[in-house]
């Protein structure tokens, strides 16, 4: 059975097949184009999060992250999978500290207002909750 845990592995791995490079000052830079060849700056792309990479390869990230966005939503169409998901984010994001499910629910790009989402939430709150050690 594949669990949320899978689907994110995969994701990672997909990005992690990109090539692009993250550099943070000129040293970091400088080696970033070294390897890729010294290309001329209008074949490079900025990607978020100090990233760059060459052009003619957006199409490869495009494509990871729509298979990972593709899978994803698979996933989540089913509700033990949002539940298992949710429950993963709540502790992830500490929620028996918070309180608060809102960093979960902006994980997983979902919203309060959807009343599937509220009822899986309540389940998956609880599932959580009667997991944490007090």
């Amino acid at each position: 059975m594949t669990t949320y845990e899978d689907i994110k592995d995969r994701a990672r791995d997909r990005i992690s097949k990109v090539p692009m490079y993250f550099a943070f000052n000129k040293k970091q830079l400088s080696e970033a184009l070294e390897k890729m060849g010294n290309p001329d700056r209008k074949d490079l792309c900025r990607i978020p999060g100090g990233g760059i990479m060459l052009k003619k390869d957006v199409p490869i990230l495009e494509e990871a992250v729509s298979e990972s966005r593709k899978e994803l939503g698979e996933f989540l169409a089913t509700d033990e999978g949002l539940k298992s998901a949710l429950v993963y984010e709540l502790s992830n994001c500490e929620y028996c500290i918070s309180e608060d499910p809102s960093d979960a629910l902006d994980a997983l790009d979902l919203s309060i207002e959807d009343e599937r989402v509220r009822r899986v939430l309540r389940e998956a709150v609880e599932e959580y909750m009667a997991g944490v050690i007090w």
